[in-house]
């Protein structure tokens, strides 16, 4: 007999150590806070952050921190991040407490994600490599299309790779067309042909 586990349900359980101190080994500096964090967790759920850790060695031990040639392949920018110590400094534009969500996610599979934050999640989900968390966004966003915001966040999904996303807004827009009818031939090709 097998038995299948939701991964998620089985996560919830690692919420009490989302930016807690106890049994830390990596401090991520985000907008000058610390927010403390497991590197085993951060490397089984984000590609970027395992291929960003398993080259990083503290600057008190024998090598210096250099990113690893996956970050070259896959076309990462290797100028997010500093290392010195067990810190790393995420150079994001982007407030401390968002990234606390996204770490929510990588340890429990679960987020806050709210209007104020769904952009700013939906841009780390895509820099983190985290399909579901891009999911999740897509779907908060969704719920609060109008047609006065709909180009924007044709942009948005365009910007991020949220091809789902651009689907779902495509099809809106099929229903308000007179909202595209005032955009340049040029930009309208480019947000609807993503």
């Amino acid at each position: 007999m097998t038995l299948t586990v939701n991964t998620f349900d089985e996560l919830k359980g690692f919420d009490e150590f989302v930016n807690c101190e106890r049994y830390h080994d990596v401090v991520l500096v985000v907008g000058g806070q610390p927010l403390y964090a497991h590197k085993v967790i951060l490397c089984s759920r984000s590609s970027y952050f395992k291929a960003m850790l398993e080259r990083w060695v503290p600057s008190n031990q024998y090598a210096h921190p250099s990113p690893s040639p996956f970050f070259f392949e896959m076309g990462y920018n290797t100028n997010t991040f500093s290392c010195r110590s067990n810190m790393i400094t995420i150079d994001a534009d982007v407030h401390a407490s968002t990234f606390v969500e996204l770490l929510r996610f990588i340890y429990t599979g679960t987020c806050n994600v709210t209007s104020d934050n769904a952009v700013a999640l939906l841009e780390l989900a895509d820099l983190y490599n985290l399909e579901n968390l891009t999911a999740l966004c897509e779907k908060h966003i969704l719920a609060s299309v109008t047609p006065q915001n709909l180009l924007q966040l044709l942009e948005v999904a365009v910007h991020y790779n949220a091809r789902r996303l651009h689907t779902a807004l495509v099809s809106y827009a099929i229903n308000y067309c007179d909202i595209l009818a005032d955009m340049p031939p040029a930009h309208l090709l480019h947000l609807l042909a993503y």
